[in-house]
C-alpha cells in the first residue's frame, strides 16, 4: 500500500509540520484502507481464516513509542 501526500508549509496554520503528518497523520488515513484490504482477502480465500486488524489510536501508540513523543503531542 502507498499513500501520496502533499504538504504546502504556507498552509500549515497549525505548525504541525511535514514530519508529524507523515508519522502521524498518514498513518491514520491509511491505516483503515489497509484493515479493510486484509479483510477481504483473507475472507474471500479458500485457504486462510478471514483476519481482521485490529483498530488502533494511532496517536496513542506512538506517544507509547519511543522516541515519537514529540510527534503524537
Amino acid at each position: 500500500m502507498c499513500g501520496r501526500f502533499v504538504y504546502h508549509l504556507e498552509k500549515d496554520t497549525h505548525k504541525m509540520g511535514v514530519d508529524a503528518l507523515i508519522r502521524k497523520n498518514a498513518v491514520a488515513i491509511l491505516y483503515p484502507y489497509l484493515r479493510a484490504i486484509v479483510s477481504n482477502l483473507t475472507s474471500t480465500s479458500n485457504e486462510y481464516p478471514a483476519y481482521l486488524l485490529p483498530t488502533i489510536d494511532v496517536a496513542q501508540v506512538l506517544k507509547e513509542q519511543p522516541g515519537s513523543s514529540a510527534v503524537a503531542d
